[in-house]
């Protein structure tokens, strides 16, 4: 078996393989989108513009919570197998 950090640094998988969307998730992304989508029809041009920015500003924020949750558990995780690569078996 290949080492899963080689796996990733040619680029024979991708993080978004490891992770697959729950159906759950599936659901509630389409609902997400129907819902947007109806109404971004009934608005009008301003308000489509400020809807659109509230979107990207929601989707950024989004972005960067996901980055900071997975780099803390990436850590912890690190820190875990530090441990338990350090403890002596009597």
């Amino acid at each position: 078996m290949n080492s899963i950090i080689d796996e990733l640094f040619y680029e024979n998988i991708s993080p978004s393989e490891l992770f697959p969307w729950s159906k759950e998730h599936k659901k509630l992304s389409a609902e997400y989108v129907e819902t947007t989508d109806r109404l971004r029809k009934i608005l009008g041009h301003r308000q489509l513009k400020l809807f659109e920015t509230v979107i990207q500003q929601a989707l950024d924020l989004t972005c960067c919570e996901t980055q900071s949750y997975f780099h803390v558990g990436f850590c912890l995780g690190a820190r875990f197998m530090q441990e338990i690569m350090e403890f002596e078996i009597p």
